[in-house]
């Protein structure tokens, strides 16, 4: 079984800490990264075309620059090739929705003696039940949840989401903002409140999005301690190159305009404040940051 399960947030620098995780020899990450388990075992959601589409997409092309590497040895040196043949097999042709097939995906040759385990910020939207029964079936899993200011995130996947041109249309963002479907993405307190119940509190570990691009070894060095192993930031910090990757997740547009703050400060700010209060040392900068939406939500009020 996996020994930790990255449960997001979305847009909070996974990806980045799927590549550095990946890069260390003492951890083993799945080839692809969420798997989306938990959040498809109910027959009434359709998984496969996800896992068959993006990622053996992905997977083949590692095995399509492996055999041109036959040829052409210096093809593409900066990208790393990973050939998994055990782990492709079971998860590509094997697919199913028990918790032992789950667990098979951590038990191949390459991951035996490395701590595992695997990101997928879906898991963090799990309702109630759901959560408890992951912590039945996997009750020494460490669970990892990195934390951005609610607003922020929420701005970040609406401009992940959208259209570029939708930045600029304040009535899109703001109906994006406020769908539930964004908005709980961004509700720590309810999802800590709901991981915190199912899991004792020294197996889940709170990690502060901020800290990624403002001390990196320091981020990694308590993602070590958690997960009691060595790891390094690889040598190439941008861990791949894109923006993305470095964890600067708005990448496509500037500051959030004044008037969407506006229309959806009665959503965002309770949830910073709450936050705070839960959180001083990850989420107390927050309440400067966002004074002007705090001032709003308490006006409005």
């Amino acid at each position: 079984m996996p020994d930790f399960i990255c449960i997001g947030g979305q847009r909070t620098g996974t990806t980045w800490l799927h590549h550095v995780l990946s890069s260390n020899q003492t951890v083993w990450m799945p080839p692809c990264k969420e798997l989306h388990h938990f959040d498809t075992l109910s027959p009434d959601v359709t998984a496969y075309p996800y896992r068959y589409r993006e990622h053996l997409g992905s997977r083949l092309r590692h095995y399509g620059l492996a055999a041109a590497r036959l040829v052409r040895r210096d093809l593409r040196p900066d990208v790393a090739v990973r050939l998994d043949w055990d782990w492709d097999l079971r998860y590509f042709l094997q697919p199913g929705r028990s918790i032992d097939w789950y667990r098979g995906l951590f038990q191949t040759r390459a991951a035996q003696g490395k701590v595992t385990g695997e990101i997928t910020p879906a898991y963090s939207l799990l309702p109630q039940g759901e959560v408890q029964a992951i912590a039945d079936a996997l009750p020494k899993a460490k669970i990892i949840l990195i934390l951005r200011e609610p607003l922020s995130r929420a701005w970040s996947h609406a401009l992940k989401d959208l259209p570029a041109e939708a930045a600029n249309d304040t009535d899109r963002m703001v109906s994006f903002l406020r769908d539930p479907e964004c908005f709980e993405r961004s509700n720590w307190p309810e999802i800590i409140g709901r991981w915190q119940s199912a899991f004792p509190a020294d197996q889940i570990l709170i990690l502060d999005f901020d800290q990624i691009k403002a001390a990196p070894d320091a981020f990694l060095a308590k993602v070590a301690t958690f997960l009691g192993t060595d790891l390094a930031l690889p040598e190439s910090r941008e861990v791949g190159g894109s923006l993305r990757e470095r964890g600067s997740s708005s990448y496509r547009a500037g500051g959030i305009p004044a008037e969407v703050k506006e229309a959806v400060a009665d959503l965002y700010a309770p949830v910073i404040q709450k936050t705070a209060e839960m959180l001083p040392d990850i989420a107390g900068g927050w309440l400067d940051r966002q004074s002007e939406l705090l001032d709003r939500a308490t006006t409005s009020a």
